[in-house]
């Protein structure tokens, strides 16, 4: 009676192995580079909410809302190390942001050493749009614009 032989070969799983290390030297390059992307992508989301955020107190609670980074000092990345959301008539910050991730950085006007908005959701001493540039060791990043009434906007850019 003959047996059934079930399974694979060697030869077979040799060339499934093999398969697989092709389709991972071309999956993980591009996979790495998603995922820096989003992370880019993911901060200058968080950046822009924090700004959203900072007007709508200011509005909510009838006073000026203060948005500083964390440590000044770097003039290529004074808001890479965070930035918290303060009320000047409060002892405590309203939300306080972490350092950017990896070697994200996030650069703003030289000019500008804190975003102040007044009860209507407007910038004070502010008369021109404001350029914040974010970007990672890759060159790649993200133009935040913001104008003098609170609005933003932002486009993939590539950094200097």
């Amino acid at each position: 009676m003959p047996r059934l032989i079930r399974g694979f070969t060697l030869i077979e799983l040799m060339i499934v192995v093999s398969i697989l290390g092709i389709l991972l030297l071309f999956g993980v390059p591009s996979f790495r580079d998603f995922v820096r992307s989003n992370r880019l992508t993911t901060q200058a989301n968080e950046f822009i909410t924090s700004v959203k955020l900072a007007r709508a107190e200011a509005v909510r609670r009838n006073r000026n809302i203060v948005l500083t980074p964390s440590d000044a000092s770097d003039n290529s990345n004074e808001w890479g190390p965070g930035w918290a959301m303060t009320d000047p008539t409060e002892a405590n910050a309203l939300r306080v942001i972490a350092a950017l991730p990896g070697t994200l950085t996030l650069d703003g006007p030289d000019t500008l050493a804190a975003l102040t908005f007044n009860s209507t959701g407007m910038l004070d001493g502010i008369t021109l749009d404001q350029v914040f540039l974010m970007c990672n060791d890759q060159k790649a990043g993200h133009r935040i614009t913001l104008t003098r009434t609170g609005q933003t906007s932002q486009q993939e850019t590539v950094c200097p």
